[in-house]
């Protein structure tokens, strides 16, 4: 706002400046109209530029890394760690599209209670297994196997609030560990 009106207070500076030098009070106010309306669009535009950078980027917030790793054969571990940002929330979900197409979703919900997930150290992590044998999954999900995954980590920041999606990462390679042959 102050921008604004400095800018505004310069522009009619400028033009009392060029009458007093004998430009016509006319011209002066004409080019003070335009400058005005210059400065409108630059302003508008670089906020609409702003607004669409936030609303696509792929990662919409700085505080979480997700990461995805074999733990043993038969599960995937599928993590969000927290590097910063909120103390508190009150559920966490994580959408797993499977390289075959299916999509399944695993959500801790704390709706309706307060908080106990409270989070102090920069080392907290949640995860979910996913594996035909955690309960983590619906009984739906396929067999965990080689491949890309996409990965959508979502949370719940206030009690009867929506879920807020922190990380989306639509290429997740992830190896299985080889079955022990003993």
């Amino acid at each position: 706002m102050r921008k604004g009106l400095s800018f505004e207070a310069a522009v009619l500076v400028v033009s009392a400046v060029t009458v007093l030098f004998g430009a016509s009070f006319d011209d002066a106010l004409y080019a003070a109209v335009v400058a005005t309306v210059a400065y409108a669009i630059i302003v508008l535009v670089s906020f609409l530029v702003a607004y669409v950078r936030i609303a696509r980027h792929p990662e919409r917030d700085k505080n979480w890394e997700a990461h995805a790793r074999p733990f043993n054969p038969k599960y995937i571990e599928f993590g969000l760690k927290r590097k910063g940002g909120p103390t508190y929330f009150y559920g966490h979900q994580c959408t797993v599209r499977h390289p075959d197409g299916t999509t399944v979703t695993a959500t801790e919900d704390r709706e309706g209670e307060w908080a106990s997930l409270a989070i102090k150290d920069e080392d907290s992590t949640f995860y979910f297994l996913y594996s035909k044998l955690s309960d983590h999954f619906p009984d739906n999900a396929p067999e965990p196997v080689t491949g890309r995954y996409e990965v959508t980590w979502r949370l719940r920041l206030k009690r009867d609030g929506l879920w807020r999606e922190v990380v989306h990462d639509p290429n997740v390679s992830v190896t299985m560990l080889p079955e022990d042959e003993s």
